[in-house]
């Protein structure tokens, strides 16, 4: 398969933009599938099955990816979010603003 695991993530991304989210998913997991330290992928595939009411699945996603990549932070802090049963009832949640990660350290991140 020649497609690039960031194209994946753009494809999904695209997907989820348009109410999507089981291609989105399915995008995201080639993504990992490729790359599994592929942080971009991992966040939003988790992000995603939060905003799914999927907790268990989003830890699941959350574990393979520190597997790879145990230092990030940000995976992190999404799986104590996934453990805690995901966000609480009737709170707005904006999952991709979790972290507070400065732009020059997110590009880094994708690699």
């Amino acid at each position: 398969d020649r497609i690039e695991p960031g194209s994946h993530r753009g494809v999904g991304a695209l997907y989820e933009q348009a109410g999507r989210v089981d291609d989105a998913a399915a995008q995201y997991r080639l993504a990992l599938a490729k790359r599994p330290a592929y942080a971009r992928a991992a966040e939003d595939l988790i992000c995603l099955e939060l905003e799914r009411g999927q907790p268990g699945e989003a830890a699941a996603v959350a574990r393979r990816h520190l597997e790879a990549r145990p230092q990030s932070e940000p995976v992190q802090r999404l799986l104590e979010l996934a453990l805690r049963g995901g966000p609480p009832p009737g709170e707005r949640f904006a999952c991709r603003r979790v972290w507070d990660v400065a732009p020059h350290q997110r590009a880094s991140q994708s690699r």
